[in-house]
C-alpha cells in the first residue's frame, strides 16, 4: 500500500495550495492520505486568535480522520513539543480531537496504518507464499533435493523413457490400426494376370467369345483344361507342383505381396521411430540434460529397432517362401464355401459347357488363393503388431545393458544447469519458509 503525505503550510491560504486536486485524484476517499500541517511558528506571528481561525478553517476542510502539526526544523521530540506548546493549547481550545502535534504522532499513525494493512493482507499473502512454496518444492523434488548417484540418474532415466514410450505407443494404436486395415485391403486387391500364354492366344483368336461376361475366368478355365486331368482337387491336400503354370500363378501373387508386405513392415517401424521414440528421446534430453545418456540410449534403441525390423522382414520372407512351395490349407470349411460359390456362378453360364469339366479345379484354385491372401495378411499383421507391443520390453532390456555398464555409470555426472537449478530452488525454498515462519506470529 502506498501512503500519501499531504503537506499543508499553515501560513498559506488553503485555496492557493495546488496539491489538493492531485491528492484527491490519487486517493478520493483519503484513506491512504496523512495531512501534515507545517510552519505553525510563522502562522502564529499574526497572533493567537488569527492562528486559531486559520487552523479551524484548514482542519474543517479536511476529510482525513487525523492530521498533524509538526515543527520540521527540530530533531528532538521534546524540543518540538515545547516549541509547539501554544499550538497544542489552541488545538485544545478549539476541541480539534483529530489534530495531533509532533513528528512522533505522525510516526505512530503511519505504523498503525501499515500494521492494519498488513493484517488485512496477511491471509492472501500467506496463501500466495504457500502456493509458491509448494511449487518450488515440486520442482526441487523433480531434480532431487540432493545430487543423485550415477545409478539413480540412470534408473530414473530408464523408467522415464520406458514410461513415455509406452504412453506414446498407446496414443499411436489408432494409426497402427489404420495401417493394418490398409495393408489387408491392399493385399486383397492384388491383381493377377491370367495363366497360360497359349490359353490367352486361343481366346483372342476366337472373336466370337470376346463378348462373354467371364473372359478372365474362361482363360483360366482353358489353362486348367490344358493341364490335363489333375486327378484330385486342391482342398486340404498337398499339391506337388508339377503344373508349372500354377506355380507361376502363385509366384506372381507372392512377388506382389512381398512388395506390399515389405512396405507395411518398413512403415510400422518407421512410425515407431518418428512418432514414439523420437518424441521420447527429445523429452529425455529436456528433462535430464545429459548428452551422454541421450547419445548412448538413442544408439542402443535404434539398434534394437533395426534388429526387430530385420527379424520381421525375415519372418515375412519365410511366409512367402512357404506360400510359393506348399499348396495346402486346413481351413476346409472356409475353402469349400468359397469354392462352391465360385463354382455355382460359373455353372450358370451355358456358353461355357465345354469347359465345365475344369470348373471344379478352377473353383478350388480361386478359393485357395482367397484363403492364401487372407491367411498371409492375418499372419503378418498379427505377428508384427504383437512384435511392436513387445518392443518396449526389449528396449528396456537393451537400455539396462548399456546404462548400467561401468563405463556409462562412470560418465554420468549432473550438468551445471541442473546444479544451478537445484541451488536456485533450494535458496528460494529457504526464503519462502522463513517468510512463512515469520507470518505465523501474525
Amino acid at each position: 500500500m502506498a501512503m500519501i503525505l499531504r503537506i499543508v503550510p499553515l501560513n498559506q491560504d488553503p485555496d492557493t495550495i495546488s496539491t489538493w486536486k492531485t491528492v484527491l485524484e490519487a486517493d478520493p476517499e483519503q484513506e491512504r492520505t496523512i495531512c501534515i500541517l507545517t510552519k505553525a511558528d510563522l502562522a502564529l506571528k499574526d497572533g493567537k486568535e488569527a492562528f486559531k481561525k486559520r487552523l479551524r478553517n484548514i482542519s474543517s476542510g479536511l476529510k482525513h480522520r487525523r492530521c498533524f502539526i509538526v515543527h520540521g526544523s527540530l530533531s528532538e521530540t521534546q524540543n518540538e513539543l515545547n516549541e509547539l506548546k501554544i499550538v497544542t493549547d489552541c488545538i485544545h481550545d478549539l476541541d480539534l480531537n483529530h489534530v495531533a502535534v509532533g513528528i512522533s504522532a505522525v510516526n505512530e499513525c503511519i505504523e498503525e496504518k501499515m500494521l492494519q494493512h498488513i493484517k488485512e493482507t496477511i491471509p492472501k499473502l500467506r496463501s500466495s507464499l504457500y502456493g509458491k512454496y509448494e511449487k518450488c518444492s515440486e520442482e526441487l523434488n523433480k531434480i532431487g533435493i540432493r545430487a543423485k548417484q550415477s545409478y539413480e540418474v540412470a534408473l530414473g532415466y530408464r523408467d522415464s523413457m520406458i514410461d513415455h514410450i509406452k504412453r506414446k505407443s498407446d496414443s499411436t494404436k489408432a494409426k497402427y490400426r489404420q495401417m493394418v486395415e490398409e495393408f489387408s485391403s491392399e493385399t486383397n486387391n492384388i491383381k493377377l494376370e491370367q495363366l497360360g500364354v497359349d490359353a490367352s492366344t486361343d481366346f483372342k483368336s476366337n472373336p466370337t467369345k470376346q463378348s462373354m461376361p467371364n473372359d478372365r475366368i474362361v482363360l483360366l478355365a482353358k489353362e486348367i483344361k490344358s493341364l490335363g486331368d489333375i486327378g484330385r482337387g486342391f482342398v486340404n491336400s498337398c499339391f506337388c507342383g508339377h503344373e508349372k503354370a500354377l506355380e507361376m500363378f502363385v509366384k506372381q501373387f507372392s512377388d506382389i505381396f512381398d512388395t506390399v508386405a515389405t512396405a507395411f513392415i518398413e512403415e510400422l517401424y518407421d512410425v515407431f521411430i518418428t512418432d514414439i521414440f523420437g518424441p521420447s528421446i527429445k523429452k529425455m534430453a529436456n528433462e535430464f540434460k545429459l548428452k551422454v545418456l541421450n547419445t548412448t540410449v538413442e544408439k542402443a534403441v535404434r539398434e534394437v529397432v533395426s534388429e526387430e525390423r530385420q527379424k520381421a522382414l525375415n519372418d515375412k520372407n519365410w511366409e512367402i517362401y512357404c506360400c510359393q512351395r506348399r499348396f495346402f490349407t486346413t481351413n476346409t470349411h472356409y475353402l469349400e464355401d468359397i469354392a462352391k460359390k465360385v463354382h455355382d456362378k460359373l455353372m450358370e453360364d451355358d456358353s461355357l459347357e465345354d469347359l465345365k469339366s475344369s470348373f471344379d479345379s478352377l473353383s478350388d484354385i480361386k478359393a485357395f488363393m482367397k484363403v492364401r491372401r487372407k491367411m498371409l495378411a492375418d499372419n503378418i499383421q498379427m505377428k508384427f503388431t504383437v512384435g511392436l507391443e513387445d518392443l518396449p520390453g526389449k528396449i528396456k532390456e537393451k537400455i539396462d545393458k548399456v546404462l548400467f555398464s561401468e563405463k556409462t555409470l562412470a560418465s554420468i555426472k549432473e550438468s551445471p544447469e541442473v546444479i544451478a537449478i537445484r541451488d536456485f530452488y533450494t535458496s528460494r525454498l529457504e526464503m519462502l519458509k522463513s517468510a512463512l515462519d515469520e507470518m505465523s506470529y501474525l
